[in-house]
């Protein structure tokens, strides 16, 4: 009898936890994945007590919850658009939307707004940049070879890159 109690608390367990989980939860399209996820798990705690008793507990929750984490990854990334990215290509272009919107940030910080902007990693799994080439545009047409060398000076103290692999270019 002490398994149906134990049980019983599980369910409850589960469904304080599945509640309080989905109000703190913002409205949002991952909430229904929430959802899905729970319900799986819902069923492995109503089937714990049979599953325990031939001993195949341990196996399947593994390998259900195995093949969900599988299948949500690759829902996620299909929703995203990313499916056809992989990992290092995916890490690559966030750090380099990040870099790129850094250098916005510095170039207002100059008193310039940036044209355009293209920022280059080395090949391989490590995502280490090779070169930053900006077009700016300033207002000030006073002495922009000394702007761009300020410029240049903070970048290359900011992301540690050779003054060769810094192009900087300021139109009036």
């Amino acid at each position: 009898m002490k398994w149906i109690s134990q049980w019983v608390q599980n369910l409850a367990f589960f469904f304080l936890f599945a509640e309080t989980l989905m109000n703190l939860l913002p409205e949002s399209g991952e909430k229904k994945y929430i959802r899905s996820f729970l319900g799986f798990l819902l069923l492995l705690v109503l089937a714990r007590p049979l599953l325990q008793a031939g001993g195949l507990d341990r196996i399947l929750e593994m390998q259900v919850l195995t093949d969900m984490l599988e299948e949500s990854y690759e829902e996620t990334m299909q929703q995203a658009g990313l499916q056809d990215m992989n990992g290092t290509d995916y890490v690559k272009n966030a750090c380099s939307r990040e870099i790129r919107d850094q250098l916005q940030t510095l170039a207002a910080n100059f008193g310039c707004e940036v044209i355009s902007s293209c920022v280059d990693f080395f090949q391989g799994d490590i995502p280490e940049l090779k070169e930053i080439r900006l077009r700016l545009r300033t207002s000030d047409e006073g002495n922009s070879e000394e702007l761009e060398k300020q410029i240049k000076n903070k970048v290359k103290e900011v992301y540690n890159i050779p003054d060769g692999n810094i192009n900087i270019s300021i139109q009036g």
